[in-house]
Formats: C-alpha cells, sequence, structure tokens
C-alpha cells in the first residue's frame, strides 16, 4: 500500500516539475520576443540616463590589467570613471558632442575624441566615445541567438559579443560583454550595477 501512494506522490511531483519548468521556458521565450519588438529597441536606444558600476579586464599582447569603473549618461553628457579596488579614482573621463576631457591624478588633457585622449596619453585603444551604444547593444551587422537577444555586433572595427543579459525595469541590459578588434586586445566587461 505505502509503495503505491510512494509511487503516485513521486509521479505528481515529476508532472508538478514538469510544468512549472514548461512554464518558466515559455514565459521566458514570451519575454525575449516582447523585449525584442521593435519599439523596446527604439526605447532603449533613447534612453537619456543610464548608470552602471563593474569591472573590466584589458588583455593585450603585452600585458594584462584590470579595474572597477563607474559609467554615468545623462542626455548627451557621458561620464566614466576608472577606480582602483578599494574605490579610488585613478583616471575620470567626461565625453560630450565634439568635446572630451581625461582627468588623471597630474594633469587634465582635453580633446575632441574620449577615444584619442586614451590612446595619447595611456597608449589604451578602446572605443570609449562608444560606450552607450555598446551598453545598450545597438550595433550593427548584429546576430541574434535563438531567444532573439543580440549576440554580437560591430561598432566601426571593433566586434561587441553579448555574454548575458539583465532585466532592469522593463529592458534587458547586457550586464557581461567583450570587445575585440582582432588585433589581439580583448576587452571583457562585468556590469555588476545597471539603473536607468
Amino acid at each position: 500500500m505505502q509503495t503505491k501512494k510512494l509511487k503516485k506522490l513521486a509521479l505528481v511531483s515529476s508532472l508538478v516539475t514538469a510544468l512549472f519548468t514548461l512554464n518558466a521556458c515559455t514565459t521566458t521565450d514570451d519575454y525575449a520576443k516582447q523585449v525584442d519588438s521593435n519599439a523596446s529597441v527604439k526605447e532603449i536606444k533613447d534612453l537619456k540616463k543610464l548608470d552602471i558600476n563593474g569591472k573590466f579586464a584589458l588583455i593585450n599582447h603585452q600585458n594584462k590589467t584590470g579595474a572597477n569603473f563607474s559609467y554615468e549618461k545623462f542626455y548627451d553628457f557621458e561620464n566614466v570613471k576608472i577606480l582602483s579596488p578599494l574605490g579610488n579614482n585613478l583616471a575620470t573621463l567626461n565625453l560630450s558632442k565634439n568635446h572630451a576631457e581625461l582627468i588623471t591624478p597630474n594633469a587634465k588633457h582635453v580633446g575632441k575624441s574620449g577615444s584619442e585622449l586614451l590612446n595619447n596619453v595611456l597608449g589604451i585603444e578602446i572605443p570609449v566615445d562608444n560606450l552607450f551604444s555598446i551598453f545598450v547593444a545597438n550595433l550593427s551587422n548584429i546576430q541574434k541567438d535563438n531567444n532573439g537577444f543580440i549576440k554580437e555586433g560591430f561598432i566601426g572595427p571593433y566586434k561587441v559579443q553579448y555574454k548575458s543579459y539583465r532585466k532592469v525595469k522593463n529592458f534587458m541590459i547586457p550586464s557581461s560583454l567583450e570587445i575585440t578588434d582582432g588585433k589581439g586586445l580583448i576587452v571583457k566587461i562585468l556590469n555588476n550595477n545597471i539603473k536607468i
């Protein structure tokens, strides 16, 4: 008698687990389709405010380095802070249309492009003038995964691959990504805290 009850309990438990799994898959696919609609993509590109705190690793033929960062977009102004593991400000990059400032502990550098400033002053070639487009996956030549999320695309000569996304309010924002230039540079970015 107890064997029949155990078998029945196991069958009911299996059915309930299967239903929850099926429901979760359906919900994820439906949400992915909804997020991928043209209206949602347009809204993401039109965001006026975006705050991200995270970590990055810069890997090339000569060395590997990493740090924390803070990114803030407010309308047409962008601010990037490179921070030590203890939170000390190592450099600040302020970007607006046709104007860039790189502030280090010893100097302030001004130019038209943040990417040029980083390259000239620190020897780092990364597309910082396009960070907002990278962070919201607004790229060209995109490829999507099976759920409709952008898995890779290009910003100029840089290839951007998205490893994972995080739901922030009604949007799916990339939370882990990798940028490569085809010449040996790899930038890995992990967005720990995202606010809209």
